[in-house]
């Protein structure tokens, strides 16, 4: 079997970020933290009307 050349290379986390769209797991991160931070405060309404 004949090894197989390509012509790829490596690209740099610049170069990636770009082509993915930027910091899309940066902006995951925000609005999962923003979402559980609104879920806490929620469920500690909740309780402090139980009380």
């Amino acid at each position: 079997m004949e090894k197989i050349k390509t012509t790829w290379e490596n690209l740099s986390v610049h170069e990636l970020q770009n082509i993915h769209g930027g910091g899309w797991f940066d902006d995951f991160k925000k609005g999962f933290k923003e979402g559980f931070d609104w879920a806490v405060g929620v469920l500690h309404d909740l309780a402090n009307l139980i009380k």
